[in-house]
């Protein structure tokens, strides 16, 4: 699977110039898609505070999911609907 060892210079050219050209189209891609939400997406478990329910003592809630940002020094966590 190592076969770019013996290219020759015109090779390699070549191969460079077919890659700027894929890179191109896949940047073309990339910006014409819809905005991005900026920050890390993560799952969440929660406990219910409900003494008597099974998530006092072992399992929690969950999963749900979350995106976290950092905004002045803070994280703020924003939930993620499931639809």
């Amino acid at each position: 699977m190592n076969k770019d060892i013996d290219l020759k210079p015109d090779e390699i050219k070549k191969s460079i110039w077919g890659l700027s050209q894929k890179r191109s189209k896949l940047q073309s891609r990339l910006m014409s898609l819809s905005p991005m939400i900026e920050g890390c997406i993560h799952k969440i478990y929660k406990k219910c505070g409900n003494p008597k329910c099974y998530c006092a003592n072992g399992k929690k809630h969950g999963p749900y999911r979350a995106i976290s940002k950092k905004t002045g020094g803070r994280t703020k966590l924003t939930y993620i609907s499931d639809t």
